[in-house]
């Protein structure tokens, strides 16, 4: 009777255990495996959507079931403004539909303002330039009466533009007033055309202009000048030219 009675206790136990074993895989299953499907969804592999426009992105991922989300806009030199530089989770993972994927937005090169660079010194200028994250483009000098040599003119883009960091700054510098002197450049082997233009550029004038057979040069280069290289004359001063035929 004692054995019988302990044999029912003993096998109350099993079956509890056995039941309760029973329940508790149950309960994981239902949580880790069909609770998951029922309140998320399907998985879905997530689309590449980098490099795309932001509208088109979000399109993309919402036909997907998933959730776009706009975490931040950034500066990007290498992608236009407007599109996507990076996803998170990225292209290809397994993912339950109505996951969030966080997205950042290009907002294209950092833009910064050209600084005032007018009445500078080229050295200044400069710096300004390369502080405000510019760079410096070409700086063509030119003659000046009213600025002092070596100051900045005026810049190209102008002062207050709008422009992408690390854009070239061109400068204009002044060389100064113009010398009532100049030193004569060599015209000799150049044609008489190109010779012309020389003249205009250094402010000399053509005087007397002979033709004469020079075998050793091309017809219509000039052979020979009035004055000679390296002269200190007068600008407007006249000059003559042999030239050959």
């Amino acid at each position: 009777m004692i054995k019988w009675l302990l044999y029912k206790i003993h096998l109350f136990w099993v079956v509890s255990g056995l039941i309760f074993f029973s329940f508790i895989i149950g309960v994981t299953l239902f949580d880790r495996v069909l609770m998951p499907y029922f309140i998320h969804g399907p998985e879905v592999i997530v689309p590449l959507v980098t490099e795309m426009t932001e509208p088109d992105a979000v399109k993309i991922l919402e036909q997907h079931g998933l959730r776009p989300i706009i975490e931040n806009r950034l500066y990007d030199d290498a992608i236009p403004p407007g599109q996507v530089t990076s996803q998170l989770p990225g292209a290809g993972k397994k993912i339950r539909t109505e996951r969030k994927i966080n997205l950042i937005i290009s907002l294209g090169g950092e833009r910064v303002k050209v600084p005032s660079l007018s009445g500078e010194s080229v050295r200044e200028a400069e710096i300004k330039i390369k502080r405000n994250g510019l760079l410096v483009g070409r700086v063509e000098r030119v003659f000046s009466d009213s600025i002092a040599e070596d100051i900045v003119i005026s810049n190209f883009p102008l002062e207050a533009t709008v422009v992408i960091k690390e854009s070239r700054i061109d400068l204009l510098v002044s060389k100064g007033p113009v010398s009532p002197y100049l030193s004569v450049p060599n015209f000799v082997g150049i044609g008489f055309e190109d010779a012309e233009v020389m003249l205009k550029n250094y402010g000399l004038v053509l005087g007397k202009k002979e033709y004469r057979t020079k075998s050793d040069f091309l017809p219509e280069t000039v052979t020979e000048q009035s004055l000679a290289e390296g002269t200190r004359v007068l600008r407007g001063s006249v000059i003559d030219f042999l030239i050959s035929k």
